[in-house]
Order: C-alpha cells, then structure tokens, then sequence
C-alpha cells in the first residue's frame, strides 16, 4: 500500500492512504506523525559555530532550494497540499495527486504568492507539470542514482518553512503493486505530510526523483526516479 503525503483540505494533519492500485475515492485519513522527528535543516535555522562537512552540503542545497521549490496550497491559502518545484528548463513539477483544481496557488520560501495552471498530467506515474512565474530551476540529474548514494529531500512537511531532510537510496522496486508505471526508487528519507511533489536531490544539488508516498508495510519513502520524470517531461539526457 501507498501512503500519499498531501494535506486533504479538511485534514490539515493527516495522511491519505490509498491502496495499490485504487483512486482516491479509496483513500482514508491517518495520523499525521509518529516517533520524533528526523535530523533537519530549515530556512532561517542558527549556523553550528563549526559547520561539519555535511552541514556544508546541506546550506549549499538549501540555498539552491530556496529560489526552486515552491509550497502548493489550497484555493484558499488555508492549507498546504504539498511541494513543488521548478527545473532549468522552466517546467513546475510535482505529484499528480497534489494540485485540487487545474489553477494551483503557490507560496515561495519568502512568502510570495504565486498562481501556476496544470499543464500536463502523467498517465502512467504519479507526476504533473504546471505552467507559472519564471524563477531559478533546479538541474535534472542524468541517470538514477545507486544503492547508498546519499540523498535529500527538499519540501514543505506539516507546513513548515522549506526543510531539507537526509537520508540515502536503499534500492528500486517495481512500480506495479502500487500503480505505477516502471521502477520506483525506495528511500530511507523520513517524508512527511506536505512532501508530495518534493524533489529529491544528490550531493551536487541535482535532481534524482520526487516524493510521492510511503510505503505502508515499513514506511520506506516512495520516489518517482529522475529517469521517469525525464519521460513525462520530454527531457532527454546529453
């Protein structure tokens, strides 16, 4: 089973879980959060007075984040439905099930309001492009990365200010069992309510995938990898 990590617009603190392979019409509510949350660094966060080498990775993505990944919210403004995020080619992605209506609201890392309209939605994998503002974009990675390569995820969890969250590929999974077309890239990155639509991110600040979901039976993260999002989008590698 999947767990989608969207913000219904009456559940601002809970989950979807949709089974494999079922619409959203099957969809029920869950509660939001469980154990402590996961090692992060946010907007606005205190510098340690002797940055390790991987404090210094994560500013230098935050900061390539900071200008490319947008909040998606309801109509309204009242609540976040997740993350979304602009390429170097001016695409805005995100997940397929995260935008309510063909006309999206975002909110940039600084507050500013912006109005982006779906453009295309993917038949076969839980992606959806928009068309909006012109704004600094985030490189899309040549090829799936391997097993263990250190990754980040860059988003909006629970509404919070933009947030990067470590953690690392654990292997490719087929698609199929949860509705998807291709492999998916399993992850240990702990994923929240509100990192539907969030890119995934290597070392050098490229783009790997996108979250979509976790994985019910052991809460491993569910990314849709580069490779397919180079599909969908019509992008194809130099």
């Amino acid at each position: 089973m999947t767990r989608h990590l969207a913000v219904p617009a009456l559940l601002c603190v809970g989950l979807l879980v949709a089974t494999a392979g079922c619409g959203s019409g099957g969809a029920r509510s869950r509660a939001a959060s469980e154990g402590c949350e996961p090692s992060t660094t946010t907007l606005g966060a205190t510098a340690e007075a002797t940055p390790s080498t991987e404090t210094d990775v994560d500013a230098e993505l935050l900061s390539l984040a900071r200008g490319a990944v947008v909040r998606v919210e309801t109509s309204s403004g009242k609540f976040e439905l997740g993350t979304a995020f602009r390429t170097v080619g001016g695409a805005l992605v995100t997940a397929r099930h995260v935008p309510e209506s063909n006309s999206v609201r975002l909110s940039t890392s600084v507050g500013t309001d912006l109005t982006a309209t779906v453009s295309a939605v993917s038949p076969e994998n839980d992606l959806a492009s928009m068309t909006g503002p012109a704004g600094d974009g985030l490189t899309l990675a040549s090829s799936d990365p391997p097993p263990a390569t250190p990754v980040w995820v860059a988003g909006y969890p629970f509404g919070s200010p933009l947030r990067l969250v470590r953690g690392s590929v654990l292997d490719y999974t087929a698609g199929g069992p949860f509705g998807e077309s291709g492999r998916l890239m399993r992850s240990d990155v702990p994923l929240k309510t509100g990192n539907s639509g969030s890119p995934v991110l290597d070392s050098s600040g490229e783009v790997v995938g996108l979250a979509f979901g976790i994985e019910s039976d052991n809460s491993d993260s569910l990314i849709v990898p580069i490779s397919s999002v180079r599909h969908f989008l019509g992008v194809s590698c130099h």
